[in-house]
């Protein structure tokens, strides 16, 4: 079995279960796919009106000019498609995005940032949409 090639280590945490599984598993092309997923936001309570539940978000974080490859496009479709049929009113899931973003020096947020190749947002906005109160068409809506 090929082993798989982890490119440009410098800007990704190696996390040794990934590692220990694109070893010992079979790859993409032999039916197997290794995926992780950068954030979920559940927002909860009486400060966002919901209850102690409360409703989440995936995020899939890229660097500028980056999108999801086709192996990300179907998994994270597949869970997508699941969440929503068990939450076609949003209830609970608001969606999966990719968010392109890159970081200054110091590790703050270069505006504005692009959501899922439409949506280019603005510090103010960015804010509201990770607090919830901005929301945007979820990836595969």
């Amino acid at each position: 079995m090929e082993q798989p090639v982890f490119r440009n280590p410098h800007l990704f945490q190696q996390l040794p279960l990934r590692d220990y599984m694109r070893k010992h598993l079979p790859a993409g092309g032999a039916g197997c796919v290794v995926e992780d997923l950068d954030v979920v936001i559940r927002h909860y309570g009486t400060k966002y009106q919901l209850d102690a539940t409360g409703r989440f978000m995936l995020i899939e974080q890229k660097y500028p000019g980056v999108f999801i490859a086709t192996a990300q496009q179907m998994t994270f479709g597949l869970m997508h498609a699941t969440l929503r049929k068990g939450d076609p009113n949003r209830e609970r899931y608001v969606g999966y995005y990719v968010l392109n973003i890159a970081f200054d020096d110091d590790g703050d947020p270069l505006f504005p940032v692009l959501v899922n190749r439409k949506h280019q947002l603005d510090e103010s906005q960015f804010k509201e949409w990770m607090n919830g109160a901005l929301v945007l068409p979820s990836l595969f809506d």
